[in-house]
């Protein structure tokens, strides 16, 4: 899996952060979901970020697009992906993740 870039990760092998900081309601959810309908490059842009430890990924920002890709019945989603991340920086940018669509 190449690391450091943008590749693109079938849905059903990436592993949610099970304490999303990240709130969601329904009609936020559903306003994501239309968002990457009338926007599906946007996510190459941001894509979602992933943790590879021993061939597992691990979601630490981007799960609740993950999660609208996968209700939109897409089979796979950009992801950038890095191995050997201290624990800090993971939750620093699963803060700054955090920007729209939820609290």
């Amino acid at each position: 899996m190449p690391v450091g870039i943008v590749t693109k990760i079938p849905i059903s092998k990436l592993k949610l952060l099970e304490n999303n900081p990240r709130k969601i309601d329904k009609d936020q959810f559903q306003k994501l979901c239309e968002s990457l309908l009338k926007d599906p490059d946007y996510l190459l842009n941001r894509p979602v970020l992933v943790h590879d430890v021993d061939g597992k990924f691990y979601v630490y920002a981007g799960n609740q697009r993950v999660r609208a890709a996968k209700k939109l019945g897409w089979k796979e989603i950009p992801c950038m992906v890095e191995v050997d991340l201290k624990q800090e920086v993971i939750e620093e940018r699963i803060l700054k993740d955090n920007k729209t669509y939820g609290s």
